[in-house]
């Protein structure tokens, strides 16, 4: 058991410096890092450069705790556990937002402009 661990935790960080070592030229974000980031809420957004995103995500993660917190210790079981699927479908909600603004980092933001241009030409 020990040595899956072992082997386990071996291939996740081989896996993370084989992602970090990009030499490509193009600027974009690369999806496999900024999806590994996000399993922290938040730093998927900041490696995106979505600071306003990260800011709500981390602020709607730290409400949806602390309701469930207070819920908890007021034995509100019900709406306690609306909070836990609030907390749990943001957490990932965060994770796949960080994943798609990766891939569309490299997409031109308005691609209406570039055809307009190429019209003129």
């Amino acid at each position: 058991m020990k040595y899956i661990n072992f082997f386990i935790v071996f291939l996740f960080i081989s896996n993370l410096i084989a992602s970090l070592n990009n030499n490509d030229t193009l600027e974009y974000k690369n999806p496999k890092i900024s999806w590994r980031l996000a399993f922290v809420p938040g730093l998927g957004q900041i490696y995106n450069e979505k600071y306003l995103k990260s800011f709500g995500f981390i602020t709607l993660q730290i409400y949806s705790g602390y309701k469930y917190i207070q819920l908890n210790n007021e034995n509100n079981y019900s709406m306690r556990n609306t909070y836990a699927w609030w907390t749990f479908g943001l957490y990932i909600w965060s994770m796949l937002d960080a994943y798609v603004d990766a891939h569309l980092s490299s997409f031109p933001e308005n691609k209406s402009n570039q055809l307009n241009e190429k019209i003129k030409e």
